[in-house]
């Protein structure tokens, strides 16, 4: 299991006897994923995670899974997207579990020249029970076309970004 790159300021890690790993960042910590990383759990509590091994302006999309439940306090995911169609390549967040809280997305344009979608491109997928609220950090655009986080149309607990 890959499960960590950098982790700076406060965080907790623990696992149990059946190797769930528990991560709980605080107090403006952050974790830097540069690779493709799970864990069963995760707690953001003012808080970052970069999910992104990109360096430069092209993406190499890095995926985020969590096996369990993720719970957002204050929390910020960074993702990287380059801005298109619905088949952009991005970073990615799916929880198999459930969602609480409240997580501000920020999403960095990794080259895309901005494009229509009709479906969305996804960037956090839910699988269980999605309480959580997921709220864009600021404006996401790229040429004329501004995007928005919203949910998607036939799973309601996904979240994509979708062109104006």
């Amino acid at each position: 299991m890959q499960l960590i790159q950098k982790i700076t300021g406060s965080a907790n890690i623990s696992t149990d006897v059946n190797t769930h790993t528990y991560l709980s960042l605080s107090d403006n910590s952050t974790w830097d994923i540069k690779a493709d990383s799970t864990v069963s759990n995760l707690t953001v509590d003012n808080s970052t995670v970069y999910i992104s091994r990109a360096d430069g302006r092209d993406v190499e999309p890095t995926r985020l899974t969590i096996t369990e439940n993720y719970v957002g306090n204050n929390g910020v995911l960074h993702l990287r997207t380059e801005l298109g169609d619905d088949n952009s390549a991005t970073d990615k967040v799916v929880i198999n579990g459930n969602t609480s809280g409240t997580t501000r997305v920020k999403v960095t344009n990794a080259g895309g020249s901005g494009a229509y979608t009709l479906n969305g491109i996804e960037i956090i997928s839910v699988e269980g029970e999605s309480n959580g609220e997921f709220i864009k950090d600021s404006r996401i655009f790229a040429g004329a076309y501004e995007y928005s986080l919203t949910r998607g149309n036939t799973e309601a607990t996904n979240k994509k970004l979708v062109s104006d």
